[in-house]
């Protein structure tokens, strides 16, 4: 839980201090991050769970991965709708222009394209998207991980558990 807490406090950090200095990313631009974030959740949750209980299940490493995936998400879900409603307000509205413009050069009356895509492009939607994306994300990484802990790494912590009882016998 540690884990997934300091690295969603880094992200929201790192975002935030990128704003402030000037350096605006594009929304989707920052989604590296969050995943590079979320395997190594999943990661860390497989190893930090057989660390308690060696004898942990397959079951129980998933659950735990897709646990702290899910609080990940939803911590940087919150964010992502702070963030695009008061701290960079005016990345949205200008997207939703540069789109309108687009549709406007199609043919489209304003009214219309301002219709179309006003309704997909808010905060509340993005933060969603964004919360369910992670969420996929986590879910995927908690099963692969919990796979390859289970049947792979698993060996490695047992071969390194013989072979210090062997020096201490």
């Amino acid at each position: 839980m540690r884990s997934t807490l300091v690295l969603a406090a880094i992200a929201i950090a790192l975002r935030t201090a990128l704003f402030y200095l000037g350096y605006e990313i594009p929304a989707f631009r920052f989604a590296p991050v969050h995943l590079l974030f979320i395997v190594l959740i999943a990661y860390a949750c497989g190893h930090f769970t057989l660390k308690e209980d060696p004898e942990t299940g397959l079951a129980e490493l998933i659950r735990s991965g897709i646990r702290e995936g899910a609080i990940y998400a939803l911590l940087i879900g919150l964010f992502t709708w702070v963030f695009f409603t008061f701290i960079n307000s005016h990345e949205i509205p200008d997207r939703v222009d540069l789109l309108v413009r687009g549709l406007m050069a199609e043919g489209h009356s304003e009214a219309e394209a301002r219709a179309k895509v006003s309704g997909f492009f808010t905060a509340n939607a993005y933060s969603l998207l964004t919360f369910m994306a992670l969420l996929g994300a986590g879910a995927i990484n908690a099963v692969f991980f919990g796979y390859v802990h289970h049947r792979v790494l698993r060996r490695f912590r047992d071969q390194d558990q013989r072979r210090g009882a062997e020096k201490d016998v």
